[in-house]
C-alpha cells in the first residue's frame, strides 16, 4: 500500500467531483450509487482522540435500499476509506465481486467489526463518532459496494488514494555454507537444503503486505581447491588466512576466506608465483573535477606527462611499476538556468524551467516536486533548492545548485460592482488573487441576510444568479475566508452592486 495507519492523514481523499480518478500508480476508479445522496460539505468527527475528516461532495448513506460502487481499472486487495458523522448502531457492510472482505485500521474506541460488517457505538447523534477502515480482500477484485443498515442520520464516506493490488507469492533461492546451519528465515529456523514454502512478515515491495515465500536452500559443503596466486615482489611476505607466506612455491593453506565455487571456507593449496615490478607507459583522458587525476595517491590538476610509480596493476604483470603518464583533461560544463517566467513567484507556483551549458540534464531537489514530471518545477515557501549535474558531448559532467524564492502572496482585490447582462464586460463577479490560497470561502447574501452564493474554489466566479435563477439589481453583502499558502488567514467582508 502507499499508505499506512500511521500516515493515512496525509492520503488524498477523493470526493465525488475527481471521480474517474486515477491513481499516481495508474489505476484509474469510477464511483456509482443507487439512491445514496451526495453531501454538499465536508465533515469532521472524532473518535480516540482523533479527528476524522470527510470532504465537501461526499456519499451519504442512510437507508438499506442505497448503495455505493467502486470499479478498479485493475484488481486490487486493499484499500482504505473514511467515515463521518457516524452515530451508534449504524452498521456497514462491505463486498467485492470476489474473495472474502475482513477489515482493520479501525478506531477500536467507537467502532468494531464482524467479517464484512463494521458497527459504531457508544456515541449518541451529537456527538457523531468517525474512523479509517482498511478493506481486506482474500483476492484481489475490480469492484467494491458498500451498503448501510439504515439506522439513525446516516454517514459520509469518502475512498483515499491508498490501496494495493495484492499480496504476490516471492521465490527465493539462497545458497550457505554448511558451517552457516541452521539458516533462520522470517523467524523460523531450516536446518536442511531443498524448498521450504515460508510466510513472510515482511512487508512486500509490491503490494506493502504479507506474502506467502518459496525457498530453495542450498547448502554447500566446506570444499577443498587450488589456487594460483600471482603477486609482486614488493607484496612479500603474502598474507593468507593469518599465515605469512614468504617465497613462491606450494603451500597448503585453511582459507577462511569465500570460496570462489561454492562462498564456504575451504582447505586450499596455494600455487604462489612472484612477479618483480616493470616499467610501463600510459595514456589517460579524463575530466575535469576538484580531486584531479588521482594516480598513486597523488593528485594531478592539469593536463601534460608525468613519471609516477604506477600502483595500478601493470597490464604486463599486475604489478607496480615506474609509470610515464600522459594525461589528457576535459573541462566539465557551466550550467545556466531559465526560467519561464520572471521573478517574483509566489508559494504554490509552477514553472517550466530549461537549462543550457550541456546536452542532457539530470536533477535533485531538496522537497518533493509534484509537477516535475510534467516538466514543471512545484515552488514551496522560501527558497526551493535544484542541483541540477550537465553532461556534455565528452561525457564531462558539472554540477550547480540554484534557489528560487517563493513569497507567500496574499494579497487580494475585490471589485464593489458587476453587470451580469452577457455583454462581455463584468459579467462576473469574482476575487482577484495573486497567489495559491490554501484555503479559500466566498458567501454572498443578499440585503435580508439570505446565502444567494458559497464558493470554496477562488477561480468560481458568480454569475448573479441563484438556483438558477438570476437574482434582482441591488446591493449584495459578501463574506470572504482565505488561508494563505503560509498558514495567514485573512478575512474580508464588503458590499457588492449589482446592475442590471
Amino acid at each position: 500500500m502507499s499508505c499506512d495507519t500511521t500516515n493515512f492523514p496525509t492520503a488524498y481523499v477523493i470526493n465525488e467531483p475527481d471521480y474517474p480518478y486515477t491513481s499516481a500508480g495508474g489505476i484509474t476508479i469510477t464511483s456509482s450509487y443507487i439512491n445514496a445522496l451526495v453531501y454538499p460539505a465536508a465533515w469532521a468527527s472524532n473518535c480516540g482522540g482523533q479527528s476524522y475528516g470527510t470532504r465537501a461532495n461526499s456519499i451519504w448513506l442512510n437507508a438499506t435500499n442505497q448503495s455505493w460502487t467502486l470499479t478498479f481499472s485493475q484488481p486490487v486487495s486493499r484499500l482504505v476509506m473514511v467515515i463521518s458523522a457516524t452515530d451508534g448502531g449504524e452498521e456497514f457492510y462491505f463486498n467485492a465481486n470476489t474473495g472474502t472482505i475482513t477489515l482493520s485500521g479501525y478506531c477500536t474506541g467507537n467502532f468494531t467489526s464482524t467479517g464484512n460488517a463494521l458497527t459504531c457505538f457508544g456515541v449518541t447523534p451529537s456527538p457523531a463518532a468517525g474512523t479509517y477502515v482498511i478493506i481486506n480482500n482474500s483476492m484481489p477484485a475490480t469492484q467494491y459496494t458498500v451498503t448501510h443498515n439504515g439506522a439513525l442520520n446516516g454517514s459520509i464516506l469518502n475512498l483515499l488514494d491508498c490501496f494495493s493490488m495484492g499480496c504476490p507469492d516471492v521465490k527465493i533461492s539462497q545458497s550457505i555454507c554448511q558451517s552457516d546451519l541452521p539458516f533462520t528465515w522470517n523467524g523460523k529456523t531450516v536446518r536442511t537444503t531443498g524448498t521450504h514454502t515460508l510466510t513472510d512478515v515482511r512487508a512486500s515491495s509490491i503490494a506493502g503486505c504479507d506474502s506467502t515465500t518459496t525457498l530453495t536452500l542450498t547448502v554447500h559443503s566446506n570444499p577443498q581447491q587450488d589456487l594460483q596466486e600471482t603477486i609482486c615482489e614488493q607484496d612479500l611476505p603474502f598474507q593468507w588466512n593469518g599465515q605469512s607466506v614468504t617465497a613462491t612455491g606450494t603451500h597448503i593453506l585453511t582459507d577462511v576466506r569465500p570460496s570462489e565455487v561454492s562462498g564456504c571456507d575451504s582447505t586450499t593449496t596455494l600455487t604462489l608465483t612472484v612477479n618483480p615490478n616493470p616499467r610501463i607507459y600510459i595514456t589517460d583522458t579524463i575530466c575535469e573535477s576538484p580531486a584531479g587525476f588521482v594516480w598513486n595517491n597523488q593528485s594531478i590538476q592539469a593536463p601534460g606527462r608525468y613519471t609516477l610509480k604506477d600502483t595500478r596493476p601493470s597490464v604486463l604483470t599486475g604489478c607496480d611499476s615506474i609509470t610515464t603518464l600522459d594525461l589528457t583533461i576535459h573541462p566539465s560544463p557551466e550550467i545556466a538556468m531559465s526560467p519561464e517566467t520572471p521573478a517574483p513567484y509566489c508559494i504554490g507556483d509552477t514553472i517550466a524551467l530549461s537549462f543550457s551549458g550541456a546536452v542532457s540534464y539530470d536533477w535533485r531537489a531538496i522537497r518533493p516536486l509534484p509537477d516535475f514530471s510534467k516538466g514543471r518545477y512545484y515552488l514551496y515557501e522560501g527558497l526551493n533548492l535544484l542541483t541540477v549535474k550537465g553532461t556534455n558531448e565528452l561525457n564531462c559532467t558539472g554540477t550547480k545548485t540554484f534557489t528560487i524564492l517563493a513569497n507567500e502572496c496574499c494579497d487580494m482585490a475585490i471589485p464593489n460592482a458587476f453587470s451580469p447582462n452577457n455583454d462581455g464586460m463584468n459579467d462576473f463577479f469574482y476575487v482577484i488573487q495573486n497567489g495559491n490560497p490554501a484555503g479559500f470561502v466566498l458567501l454572498i447574501f443578499d440585503r435580508w441576510g439570505k446565502e444567494v452564493f458559497q464558493s470554496f474554489n477562488v477561480n468560481v466566479q458568480w454569475d448573479g444568479s441563484h438556483l438558477g435563477r438570476p437574482v434582482e439589481a441591488g446591493v449584495y453583502y459578501y463574506y470572504i475566508e482565505a488561508t494563505c499558502a503560509g498558514g495567514n488567514k485573512t478575512v474580508k467582508r464588503g458590499e457588492i452592486h449589482l446592475i442590471r
